[in-house]
């Protein structure tokens, strides 16, 4: 392995401020907490995943990278080609995989898909769809979510909220200022998208189903919609076509089909899915859907600027070291430990000097 190859690659990275993994690059060359430790990685392979993974490869861990398998990056050969060059372990496709790993680090509970491998000590888990996967499968293992916390809900408002506004206005060549924008569900992502929306001055409706998230959005200014109310579902459905567009932020798959079928919804209106897996449904023929109903951020060469995935990589990295330590003593999901993530929100408030409050809000 040539990791010198990977390190003058990751140095010519366009942002230059990453703390954290800065940091934990120094540390675990230096401590080498992961060596030999047997890590399956299982993310969107992105220009940022290769700042992540460096300082695996410094702990000498025993690293075997693959690639989420619902969608793939339109950089993903030049991102693959890295692997190649600097000699990384990378087995494309899941049914090449077998044999036994300590830790799994993984991306919407695809690892789940994975047949012939044996996990010894551990997952960790990025999103909150895959969270949701493993609060309800039975393993022999721990599992700890770094989604659940308010490390990603910093991540998600503040870096994919962010990261949606440019897309769209990459997709659609237009300035989206006084644009008329639904949004369906207001849980992190959709709360990011509802947020950079409203400061680039667009229009916007929520749709939601939670009477909590609806009351917070009516003192926010900002229409809501009860789909669960039939006259309010009913309102919508008639000015449906009156929006410029449409953004799914759910986490439920294919939950956009089950209220509105494809001949409902004119042609001239934008369909953005934000959710790890599409929420349109297969009744939407992909090409109907911006990036083919994929996440439309990760149509971007950087799907969430380095500034706010820094944290949470860090976590994700930092979770397969807790457990490889035995923090977890139980066969159980965990939250990510609430101590390490105030510190690195406290941290990162000190050095962007950022006001992130919004983090805090209790409807995630």
């Amino acid at each position: 392995m040539d990791i010198s190859f990977l390190r003058e690659f990751n140095s010519a990275y366009e942002e230059k401020k990453i703390p954290f993994l800065e940091e934990m690059k120094i540390d675990y060359a230096k401590r080498k907490p992961l060596k030999g430790v047997r890590i399956l990685h299982n993310l969107v392979n992105s220009y940022e995943t290769l700042l992540k993974i460096e300082p695996l490869l410094l702990s000498e861990a025993e690293l075997t990278l693959t690639a989420f398998d619902i969608f793939e990056l339109p950089f993903h050969n030049e991102i693959d080609a890295v692997f190649k060059k600097s000699g990384i372990k990378y087995i494309k496709n899941y049914d090449d995989i077998s044999g036994e790993f300590d830790i799994v680090m993984d991306c919407a509970a695809r690892a789940l898909q994975i047949k012939n491998i044996t996990i010894k000590k551990g997952i960790v888990e990025l999103t909150q769809s895959g969270s949701e996967i493993y609060k309800n499968t039975k393993l022999d293992i721990p599992i700890v979510s770094v989604d659940d916390s308010n490390l990603k809900n910093f991540e998600c408002i503040y870096g994919t909220g962010e990261a949606f506004n440019r897309a769209i206005k990459e997709h659609t060549k237009q300035d989206i200022s006084g644009k008329k924008f639904l949004v369906l569900g207001y849980g992190k992502i959709g709360h990011g998208v509802v947020k950079y929306l409203k400061e680039e001055g667009a229009n916007i409706s929520v749709a939601e189903v939670d009477p909590k998230k609806l009351e917070l959005l009516k003192t926010q200014g900002i229409t809501g919609f009860n789909i669960r109310s039939p006259e309010e579902l009913k309102n919508l459905k008639n000015t449906i076509n009156s929006f410029f567009a449409i953004v799914t932020c759910t986490g439920i798959p294919g939950v956009f089909e089950k209220t509105f079928s494809p001949d409902e919804i004119d042609k001239k209106v934008y369909l953005a899915n934000m959710g790890a897996e599409n929420e349109f449904g297969n009744s939407y023929h992909k090409e109907r859907l911006l990036f083919e109903g994929n996440p439309l951020n990760f149509s971007l060469k950087h799907p969430t600027l380095m500034k706010y995935l820094d944290p949470i990589f860090y976590a994700h990295n930092l979770a397969a070291e807790l457990i490889m330590n035995g923090e977890f003593k139980e066969n159980r999901y965990y939250k990510f430990p609430v101590g390490i993530d105030n510190k690195i929100i406290s941290t990162w408030k000190d050095f962007f000097k950022e006001d992130i409050s919004e983090i805090y809000f209790d409807h995630f």
